[in-house]
């Protein structure tokens, strides 16, 4: 076998360079998706393993219901272990001395909920209504003349009246990984991530005194039920629920015909 590779090489080198080319591209293709299906795999097995961040999103369907009584309601299910208030809008942050006005996706909660989801990284402590104070997310906290202001200034993005909020900067939040904040709520591409470069959070009463009147006022509706929704509502109320895993059955088997029920 090796005298008539060494002759074919010899003899007919093109021939033997076709051939050997022949069979190391098969074999190179081979290793290559070989490679790609392990990294793949590996990579679904840690995205399958992580925990789930919000086992549940209540969805108000327009801005004047009542998330209080909505929470409390919520809370006396059987099962349910915690419901959080959350909202979220788009805004308009502005800074004394600053040169320009950004955009950014603002978020409400209270101070509870930052201690039962710690992936929400808050370096700062909110305000309550009375207090309101607001944390501010990288993008806007590095941005030029957000860097040292001591309060931020909010208005509702769009063409809208001026809300004129103004808020005393308590510190920064990292966002980067609170995915179910940034992801579509309803429609085709439902659970999509958005990216909002910038954000800011507030303590839910000081939102709900001061921005959701503001909200209504402008008859603006969440579209959160809009079948085609593509993009984040920019305006939503919501509940974020945990489940006490002990209500679930052990059997599979009856877990299906608890769902049925």
């Amino acid at each position: 076998m090796l005298w008539i590779i060494l002759q074919t090489a010899r003899r007919a080198p093109g021939r033997f360079l076709l051939a050997s080319i022949a069979v190391a591209f098969p074999v190179a293709l081979l290793a290559a998706t070989s490679l790609f299906i392990d990294s793949s795999v590996g990579s679904m097995t840690d995205t399958a393993l992580r925990p789930v961040q919000v086992e549940m999103r209540a969805l108000a369907t327009a801005l004047d219901i009542d998330m209080t009584m909505t929470v409390d309601a919520l809370r006396s299910v059987p099962g349910v272990e915690r419901v959080e208030r959350f909202a979220a809008a788009n805004v308009v942050v502005s800074a004394p001395g600053a040169p320009t006005k950004l955009t950014a996706r603002l978020f409400a909660v209270d101070p509870a909920y930052l201690t039962q989801y710690p992936w929400v990284r808050a370096h700062g402590a909110l305000g309550e209504a009375g207090r309101p104070a607001a944390l501010l997310n990288g993008a806007i906290a590095t941005s030029p003349g957000f860097a040292n202001a001591t309060s931020v200034t909010l208005d509702l993005a769009g063409d809208t009246a001026p809300l004129g909020l103004t808020l005393s900067v308590a510190g920064q939040v990292d966002v980067r990984d609170t995915t179910t904040w940034f992801a579509i709520p309803a429609g085709d591409v439902q659970g999509d991530i958005a990216v909002v470069p910038r954000s800011i959070l507030i303590d839910y009463p000081t939102f709900e005194r001061d921005v959701l009147p503001a909200l209504l006022a402008t008859g603006r509706a969440t579209s959160v039920t809009n079948p085609g929704l593509a993009e984040l509502p920019s305006a939503t109320l919501e509940a974020h629920v945990a489940i006490d895993h002990h209500a679930f059955p052990s059997d599979y088997r009856n877990g299906i015909a608890w769902y049925q029920w």
